[in-house]
């Protein structure tokens, strides 16, 4: 690997090799990919980019696409918590309409929950490149843009925009920050959900394909030091900021062991996030790291929002 290449979010060239990871969700490839940490900021990200394999890394039984997309109790029980989080946020904003743009949005059922949480929200747009999730997004009620963000032109601002599990997925975050940044209103908020990298999952499967890789769909993975530097960078200021249950990256990592060990069965025709037993990990890892969080301990996810800066 070329010393030349550069962090994306600091630009240091002093990085090291962490881990190779595969497929294990979706099992697009029997290809290993390998993944670099910076040493100065603390960010990890894969290399070589598969940038032209979104096709093929992302399958059409992909968990967020159109039919895919998630249903049942534990995405009812989700959404509760996403309601009473929006509503902690929206209940500091002013004004009597408010917008909001759901980036990687897929059906738009997140932006749905903001609505619901408040009903100020009566303009919402999704963008994303799932052509599949249109249907629904405007079923929703909503707008859609079939396209990456960073190909997008928007000539409008918003009040909230969300980016949940979104910025781990693109090749260079500072630029789709920046990007965002122009489309946020003076008083608007951007709500960002992402994995954090150091943790203790993390650090019990780094080198048995940990789930939160999620490879090879995730570039570039933060820590808290390292997304803390990426706002400050693009001059975002951080309202709140604080770690979240990663129980899906639990499960993953641990379906994925019992894959290894001839316990479970899993394929292209079964993806992992289908398998039932995926679900009773789901429930009781996220309990688990709920409680880790409050006292104190750093899980492999993190919410934050940010504001224009001052």
């Amino acid at each position: 690997m070329e010393r030349l290449i550069k962090c994306k979010i600091c630009a240091s060239n002093d990085f090291v090799f962490w881990a190779k990871s595969q497929d294990i969700e979706y099992f697009t490839s029997n290809d290993e990919y390998s993944y670099y940490e910076c040493r100065n900021c603390k960010t990890l990200f894969i290399y070589p980019v598969p940038c032209a394999e979104l096709s093929k890394i992302y399958p059409s039984n992909y968990y967020s696409f159109g039919k895919n997309a998630a249903v049942g109790i534990l995405h009812k029980i989700k959404s509760l918590f996403d309601y009473k989080f929006f509503k902690t946020i929206t209940n500091k904003m002013d004004g009597d309409r408010l917008s909001a743009l759901g980036i990687g949005g897929g059906t738009g059922f997140v932006l749905k929950t903001l609505a619901n949480a408040d009903k100020r929200f009566v303009d919402g747009t999704v963008v994303d490149f799932d052509a599949a999730s249109e249907s629904a997004a405007r079923e929703h009620g909503f707008d859609f843009v079939c396209a990456k963000i960073e190909d997008t032109n928007f000539s409008r601002k918003f009040d909230i925009i969300l980016m949940l599990n979104l910025i781990e997925h693109v090749s260079d975050p500072l630029q789709v920050l920046k990007k965002i940044k122009k489309l946020l209103n003076l008083n608007g908020r951007i709500i960002i959900k992402t994995p954090n990298y150091q943790s203790l999952d993390a650090a019990l499967f780094k080198n048995r394909s940990w789930a939160g890789y999620h490879c090879p769909r995730h570039w570039v993975i933060f820590s808290e030091i390292s997304l803390r530097k990426a706002m400050d960078i693009v001059g975002l200021d951080i309202e709140t900021f604080h770690y979240t249950q990663g129980a899906p990256f639990w499960a993953g990592s641990i379906t994925n062991y019992l894959y290894k060990m001839g316990l479970v069965s899993v394929g292209r025709e079964r993806p992992m996030p289908s398998h039932p037993i995926v679900s009773v990990f789901l429930i009781f890892f996220a309990i688990f790291d709920f409680i880790r969080a409050r006292m104190g301990f750093a899980t492999s996810q993190v919410f934050l929002v940010a504001k224009l800066r001052d």
